[in-house]
């Protein structure tokens, strides 16, 4: 079949799977969003914390933030403008809020901290992170004892917050009640304290200002984050709820998410080397057609160009042991399913690669937080999504979570013990290869993402 009239019997395979496979959740199909206007007219009125990750007005008056980003992403989807009430500090914005002021309001704190307040959409899952002087020596918790902390008055019910200061009692510690987490690393800089506890993605962020301060570990416990919704606005909580859904499944969300938050995981210096230097010589030549099938998958370019560098290198006659070719290291089956002619050719490979990890991105609930899946749907384009249904009901047989990627790259690897995948549906698979994929592939999109 010619591949240009190719394309069309491809559309209309695509649109018969999405039917067949829409029972579960397959494919997007007819949802209740678009533009709705405002049911009164006026400004939406959004109180905002003056936070690096949040919100802040560049030189030029120009406004940008995650949550600023956010905003305006949900107010142009229903027609309103934006008033932004902006504060330093979020004790007085929630004094605000809770007398009326506002329809939304955006605190930068965890939601178990605003239990007396109507939440909006869960964004976000983090954690609390430990960040310490680089030059320190832990090797255990107990070495914590003898180092001064910075602790913020925010996080102070907050088990491992507690659970940490019962753990080093006779540490010396600094209390601040504040929502300004650079204090905590100016401190560190000027030798005037040892370490502190903050929500990790704000550490990062400010561990690439303050090089002498280093990320050692995160704590257990997920800090969940959300916005507050006014509880006179009952129609503005259904409003967010689908346009989050909505956001969820179209990857603008993950589009706007990794504007700002790169924690990737630290591969080998030969790994980066490698990576930056066929950047330079080999990308050039295939971005264009990157970009072309991302952008008819609705996915960002760069997820689809860590993808193809993870499954080739950016070699488009690659061809592995297992019978897999082309850019993207397609099966025949997959090729047989998008109608390709020929699996080494560039453009077919990266057009039918985007279409199907943008139809496995689509087999996970839309409300499940973007980190998790991004990460099930890179683990069963790696390993076959018939094998991750396999770890996801090896998860819920250990009482884990079978869409958290944390519980469920726990498992993956026991696919490969006789004792386990015997008794599962696709038998045996090699998890711990899905692991350390997913993980690659998220270091080589984020590092895509940092360099433009």
């Amino acid at each position: 079949m010619d591949w240009v009239l190719g394309k069309i019997v491809k559309k209309f395979s695509l649109l018969s799977f999405c039917v067949f496979v829409s029972l579960s959740n397959g494919c997007e199909g007819p949802l209740p969003f678009g533009a709705e206007s405002s049911t009164d007219g006026k400004p939406l009125e959004v109180l905002i914390l003056n936070h690096p990750q949040s919100y802040q007005k560049g030189k030029n008056k120009e406004i940008y933030g995650f949550d600023a980003d956010l905003v305006d992403n949900f107010a142009s989807t229903h027609n309103s403008k934006i008033h932004f009430k902006v504060y330093k500090n979020s004790q007085l914005m929630l004094r605000d809020f809770e007398n009326g002021i506002g329809d939304l309001a955006i605190p930068v704190l965890p939601t178990g901290l605003l239990n007396d307040f109507s939440k909006g959409p869960l964004f976000d899952e983090s954690h609390l992170g430990l960040f310490c002087e680089r030059r320190l020596k832990i090797l255990k918790s107990s070495d914590l004892k003898k180092y001064k902390f910075v602790l913020f008055k925010k996080f102070s019910t907050l088990k491992d917050q507690q659970n940490l200061i019962q753990s080093i009692p006779e540490s010396q510690r600094i209390t601040l009640d504040t929502d300004n987490t650079q204090i905590a690393f100016e401190l560190i800089r000027d030798k005037k304290a040892d370490c502190t506890v903050v929500e990790e993605k704000e550490g990062h962020y400010w561990s690439e200002t303050f090089l002498q301060v280093h990320w050692f570990q995160n704590f257990k416990s997920e800090v969940q984050t959300s916005w507050l919704v006014s509880k006179n606005k009952p129609e503005l909580h259904r409003q967010l709820r689908n346009w989050f859904l909505k956001i969820s499944r179209n990857g603008d969300f993950l589009k706007m998410k990794d504007r700002y938050f790169l924690n990737w995981r630290k591969l080998e210096a030969n790994d980066v080397r490698i990576f930056f230097q066929r950047k330079k010589q080999i990308l050039p030549e295939y971005l264009p057609l990157i970009k072309k099938a991302a952008l008819q998958a609705g996915l960002p370019w760069h997820l689809v160009a860590a993808v193809a560098y993870q499954e080739s290198g950016w070699n488009p006659w690659a061809e592995s042991h297992t019978g897999v070719k082309g850019f993207m290291q397609l099966t025949l089956e997959t090729a047989a399913r998008f109608q390709l002619t020929d699996r080494l050719d560039p453009e077919q490979s990266l057009w039918a690669g985007a279409q199907y990890l943008k139809f496995l991105l689509n087999q996970f609930p839309p409300q499940l937080n973007s980190k998790d899946r991004l990460a099930l749907a890179l683990a069963a384009y790696n390993i076959g999504l018939g094998h991750l249904w396999d770890a996801q009901d090896l998860a819920r047989q250990h009482g884990k979570n079978p869409y958290s990627w944390k519980d469920v790259s726990q498992v993956l690897p026991l696919l490969a013990n006789q004792k386990y995948y015997s008794r599962l549906r696709y038998k045996q698979a090699r998890g711990y290869e899905a692991v350390d994929y997913v993980e690659k592939t998220k270091s080589y999109y984020q590092l895509l993402v940092l360099r433009n």
